[in-house]
């Protein structure tokens, strides 16, 4: 995730209640789901308008929400989540039934379907080492993926295969070719069985890929499982998927009633994208926020029946890099944290119909958020009001060795934002913010593609703040965001999530020791203070907990996908 849409970093979904089911109603009476509808019409053509690209085609690198928009029709991974369930409920998707798991929790065992075949030109029948291939090529430097050392690493065999000491990983057996079995050193793999990396990937056909100089181009190659195929992808421009053929609806619980979905990306102004959809046809949303004015509108109007707003989307936060003076100083992201205006950081993306005032990093509809604090929080008093406490942010400064409470204006701070959208207007207010500390901010408003790929996640950008950044979970475990975010084993030259790169406190430690643990009240307990720990050092600041919002055209029956940040599912989305 690595990036949550215009936008942020992110994943998918999984929740231990039952808030955000759909049918339910947000501010001003705007559905919060958009719930599967059987027997709707089949055929037709969806236009989906992005802002941006994905990060990579291929299910083995992709980690970003608009990724696995798109992915969703093409892929089938082990199991998968219903477009109306936050993540907590997954369903057999390519393996057929329910994983057996061993009394010790050592021992994962999947059946997988007959008879799934690839679409052209391989046409092939998937086996279960396409799975076991499709898993260890994201442990090799050609496939880099965000998540694979942190929900797979425990499978027996790995430290070997990632050394270079064996061929393949031996904790992966095959025994046949509709069985693969994972032999585990503790911990828990099951949830991560959702995750677009246990899609097959036959050897022999993408090895070639994968062996090319540098990063696998197999993503420009992909085969898909799933009722629609690539036909043409054009980086930065468009995506095209259509039916596959070789796809067999027997096998497969989506209705898929779309002949076809072009993504349509370039759309950079969200306010002229929101109005060509809801005045247009067949169109909906992709990976932009829809401007407040314009949502406030919708939700009061005579169109809100084209708009859904989902709850428990993910988190919003400035990412800080403590590596960079001052921000290796404890008291000054507390100082910080003290002074940003986080209502008004809320107020410019839509107010409380899109989310609440954060004070901590998991957020609501997430395992071990109640431990956490809740919506209070910890209680930190840097926390305590939303509209910034210069005062309190003067003595957390004077804690850092500022006698005056004020930092020095020869001091530069580098901040990088989006250039666009209610994203610009948060970027702006924490170079405010900064200000307010008596630092110099420095601020360079970029593309989200390039805020990404080219300063936030690259180390040697030496980026001090990144305003725009935010993450979804996975699946349903507090790991799946605190895990990829804050520890340390994590931190990578490219693409890299670790905002902070700290390796202080324990946190590593803390981390391994979570993760260890088999799924349960331990566990969650583990992974709540760990989110006490990080929000207390402030090593990213928390400003909001997300809901999404997505429009659609009138003549369009919107499903989306509340697992994934309130994306379209266009798998369940039909024309009227």
């Amino acid at each position: 995730m690595l990036v949550i849409a215009a936008l942020a970093i992110a994943a998918c979904g999984g929740s231990d209640d039952d808030s955000g089911s759909s049918g339910s109603s947000g501010a001003g009476g705007v559905s919060t789901g958009g719930k599967p509808v059987d027997g709707q019409k089949k055929g037709g053509h969806l236009t989906v308008l992005a802002a941006s690209d994905v990060d990579n085609i291929d299910p083995g690198q992709a980690y970003y929400t608009f990724t696995y928009e798109v992915l969703a029709g093409t892929i089938n991974t082990l199991y998968s989540v219903r477009p109306d369930d936050d993540g907590s409920n997954p369903v057999p998707d390519l393996a057929d039934g329910q994983p057996k798991i061993s009394d010790d929790g050592k021992t994962v065992t999947v059946k997988i379907k007959t008879g799934i075949r690839y679409s052209p030109p391989y046409n092939k029948v998937v086996t279960s080492k396409d799975v076991k291939y499709a898993i260890e090529r994201a442990f090799t430097p050609a496939v880099p993926n965000g998540y694979i050392n942190s929900y797979f690493a425990k499978i027996v065999g790995v430290q070997a295969f990632t050394d270079g000491k064996a061929k393949e990983i031996s904790g992966i057996d095959t025994p046949d070719d509709n069985t693969i079995v994972f032999h585990l050193t503790g911990g828990d793999i099951v949830g991560a069985l959702v995750m677009p990396v246990t899609s097959p990937v036959p050897e022999a056909y993408a090895r070639k890929y994968d062996e090319a100089k540098g990063q696998s181009t197999y993503g420009r190659h992909q085969l898909a499982t799933g009722p629609y195929m690539i036909k043409s992808y054009q980086p930065g421009k468009s995506i095209e998927v259509v039916r596959n053929p070789n796809w067999n609806a027997d096998k497969d619980y989506k209705p898929a009633y779309l002949d076809s979905v072009t993504f349509a990306e370039g759309y950079e102004d969200p306010g002229v994208a929101t109005r060509r959809i809801t005045d247009g046809k067949s169109q909906a949303s992709g990976d932009f926020t829809i401007p407040p004015d314009q949502l406030k509108s919708l939700a009061q109007g005579s169109k809100k029946d084209q708009l859904i707003v989902s709850p428990g989307a993910g988190n919003r936060y400035i990412g800080v890099n403590t590596t960079i003076k001052p921000w290796g100083n404890v008291n000054v992201r507390r100082a910080l944290a003290a002074v940003l205006n986080r209502q008004a950081m809320l107020q410019v993306r839509g107010g409380a119909l899109l989310g609440e005032v954060a004070n901590h990093i998991l957020y609501p509809t997430v395992v071990g958020f109640e431990e956490a604090g809740g919506l209070k929080g910890a209680g930190q008093d840097f926390y305590a009001a939303p509209q910034g406490d210069l005062a309190v942010a003067q003595k957390y400064m004077k804690l850092a060795g500022y006698p005056s409470g004020k930092g020095s204006s020869s001091t530069t701070v580098l901040i990088v934002g989006d250039n666009t959208g209610p994203a610009k207007l948060n970027a702006e207010i924490v170079e405010r913010a900064v200000s307010q500390l008596g630092f110099k901010p420095v601020l360079r408003e970029v593309s989200h593609s390039t805020m990404i790929s080219k300063y936030c996640t690259v180390p040697k950008a030496k980026v001090a703040l990144c305003p725009n950044l935010g993450w979804a979970k996975d699946f349903a475990d507090a790991g799946t965001i605190l895990d990829p975010l804050y520890n340390p084993k994590n931190i990578v030259p490219q693409g890299n999530v670790v905002t902070p790169q700290y390796r202080g406190s324990g946190i590593g430690a803390d981390i391994e020791k979570a993760q260890a643990l088999p799924a349960g009240k331990e566990r969650v307990e583990a992974w709540a203070a760990i989110d006490k720990k990080v929000s207390d050092l402030v090593l990213n600041v928390p400003y909001i907990w997300d809901k999404y919002p997505v429009v659609a055209s009138a003549n369009v029956q919107m499903v989306n996908q509340l697992w994934n940040q309130g994306s379209i599912d266009y798998t369940w989305s039909s024309l009227k």
